[in-house]
C-alpha cells in the first residue's frame, strides 16, 4: 500500500522506505509526476517467510520498468529488523534530511 500511495501521491514527497513489501499494483499504478524522481529504499530479510526476498527483488525490478531507481538492500533476517537495517534506514533518513 505504501508503494501505491507515495507514487501515486499528488504533492512531491521525501522518499519513500520499503519494508519486507511487495509491490501489488506495479501493473495498474498511474505513477503521478509530483514524485517521478522519489528516492526510494527497498529492505527485506534473506529469510522471510511472510513476504519471500523475492517479492522485494521483483519490487525493484518493477520499479525499475517505471522509470525509477530504487536502492535495495537484503539482511540476513526473517521477518523483523536489525542492527544493520536500522542504521541504513538512519543513513538513507539523514540524506533525505540534509537533502530536501
Amino acid at each position: 500500500m505504501a508503494l501505491q500511495t507515495a507514487l501515486a501521491y499528488p504533492e512531491p514527497l521525501a522518499g519513500l522506505l520499503a519494508m519486507s513489501t511487495y509491490f501489488a499494483t506495479h501493473d495498474t499504478i498511474v505513477p503521478h509526476a509530483a514524485n517521478r524522481g522519489l528516492p526510494i529504499l527497498v529492505l527485506h530479510g534473506s529469510h522471510d517467510p511472510m513476504v519471500p526476498e523475492l517479492m522485494g527483488q521483483r519490487t525493484v525490478v518493477a520499479l525499475r520498468a517505471l522509470g525509477y531507481a530504487p536502492a535495495y538492500h537484503s539482511y540476513p533476517m526473517a521477518h523483523e529488523v536489525c542492527a544493520r537495517e536500522i542504521a541504513d534506514i538512519s543513513t538513507w533518513l539523514q540524506l533525505r534530511w540534509s537533502n530536501p
